[in-house]
């Protein structure tokens, strides 16, 4: 490596500025040597596990030196090759002497002539036979870029604990990996269950068993010995799924922390049963901060001014693929209009509210109601596709011929499902755009069928939904 070195310096000493050529490979060849220099004391931490001392800082500041003057030598070598004079031709005057130098090519000399000190000096403190030594044993893999090393490591996430034992560069890339936020999609399934408004929530992250061994080391890396915190219990699933289960008091900032964290920014399912008062909510606020969601599926007996306002308007804001709501009663219809101007699809299943009469039109809280100008405006926003299962209050819809109507008039690939006792005279006619149709759902794996009408885009007809 110092031959190198000593042979790169010796060909930028002498260097004739009139060779075009020669200056390009020279300057390309002092490039690769100062890299290697600079990956070979990058990696002396890694070698040798001291703390950083003086010298290394030292060594930092020379090579920030020798960094400013390499950035100023092609500009040189430009400035110093078009203006030297021309080499003299075989009629020149004999006393004319090819070995006359030009200014420039002196301010060049003293450039090179300064490199080469300083590259000297680094050679002499920084470099040893054992540290070249080391760097010449590293694998192709360990000598990546580590952030196409974690790129990697996201196609096999399960080898993360076996490329950690293979040495101390890879488990200090692997362990700095696992401190990201990451991109991945890491977490398959994500439910938070309330224990009687009790402050108690349990959290069950559901994990691929290929993600599984990532997951963990993320949950380790991030948990402080001295905090009392403890890896959640693990259910292995026949699907190959492990579901790690934490019961937590929702006022423990710390735990909710930890496992936000541990989650990586994507999360392909999220299921909330019951949470309902403030501490709750603001735990899977937590959870759920700076997450992308595929889909969001909330049960809750009423959706409370202080529930939207609190909990379902602030993580709204973020990314949602599809929003499902299980209720009794909303208090304000307006959030029906929000929802559907931040997401795309969006079900709505109403729950049976004791004493209320079955043959009643109710929905959302609200009896004898117009549903139509509702729905129509909510695709006019961003949403396309809404489902509506209120099998328990079949009666809701009046007007149905009308929504029909406007919403095959709507320029736009609508999808519209919805639960209707009587079958409306516009259905089963072919439009030139959409398909206006009885259908049969299958909400819970063909165990319960339900009839719906549909108004489906051409090409959104064989589309479903998912429950």
């Amino acid at each position: 490596m110092i031959f190198v070195f000593a042979s790169v310096i010796l060909l930028l000493s002498t260097i004739n500025v009139n060779a075009a050529p020669e200056v390009a490979s020279t300057f390309s060849g002092f490039t690769s040597a100062l890299e290697d220099l600079i990956v070979i004391t990058g990696n002396r931490t890694a070698f040798e596990e001291c703390p950083v001392s003086e010298e290394d800082t030292e060594l930092d500041t020379d090579l920030g030196s020798l960094l400013i003057i390499l950035h100023e030598l092609p500009k040189t070598l430009r400035v110093a090759g078009a203006s030297a004079p021309a080499k003299p031709s075989k009629s020149c005057d004999p006393t004319c002497s090819s070995r006359s130098t030009h200014p420039n090519q002196q301010h060049l000399r003293a450039i090179i002539e300064e490199v080469q000190a300083l590259l000297d000096g680094l050679i002499k403190e920084t470099t040893s036979d054992e540290l070249i030594i080391r760097y010449r044993m590293q694998s192709p893999f360990e000598r990546l870029p580590r952030e196409l090393a974690w790129r990697i490591v996201e196609y096999a996430p399960q080898t993360v604990f076996d490329l950690r034992l293979t040495s101390r560069s890879l488990k200090r890339c692997l362990d700095e990996y696992s401190l990201m936020p990451g991109a991945l999609l890491l977490v398959e399934k994500l439910g938070v269950f309330s224990r009687d408004e009790s402050n108690v929530i349990t959290v069950s992250i559901y994990v691929k068993k290929c993600n599984a061994k990532l997951f963990e080391r993320r949950f380790k890396m991030r948990m402080l010995p001295t905090a009392g915190l403890a890896l959640p219990y693990v259910f292995p699933i026949s699907d190959g799924t492990q579901n790690y289960s934490v019961v937590v008091d929702a006022r423990d900032t710390r735990m909710v922390d930890l496992l936000a964290e541990s989650m990586c920014a994507r999360i392909k399912r999220v299921v909330l049963e019951r949470c309902m008062i403030p501490t709750e909510l603001a735990a899977v606020n937590k959870l759920l901060e700076g997450k992308q969601i595929g889909h969001l599926k909330m049960s809750v007996s009423s959706v409370t001014q202080e529930i939207v306002n609190d909990f379902l308007m602030p993580i709204t804001a973020g990314k949602f693929g599809q929003i499902t709501l299980s209720f009794r009663t909303i208090e304000t219809v307006q959030f029906l209009l929000h929802l559907a101007s931040v997401v795309r699809t969006l079900a709505l299943i109403q729950l049976q509210v004791p004493g209320v009469d079955q043959s009643s039109r109710y929905f959302c809280g609200l009896v004898n109601f117009d549903w139509t100008p509702v729905i129509e405006g909510m695709f006019q926003r961003r949403l396309d596709k809404l489902f509506i299962d209120n099998r328990y209050y079949v009666n809701f819809l009046q007007g149905a011929d009308r929504l029909l109507m406007r919403l095959t008039a709507l320029n736009k690939p609508v999808w519209f499902a919805a639960t209707v006792p009587q079958k409306p005279t516009l259905l089963n006619r072919v439009y030139i755009d959409y398909a206006v149709q009885t259908e049969y759902f299958d909400i819970h794996s063909h165990i319960f069928m339900l009839e719906v009408m549909s108004v489906k885009h051409r090409s959104r007809v064989d589309e479903m939904i998912e429950f």
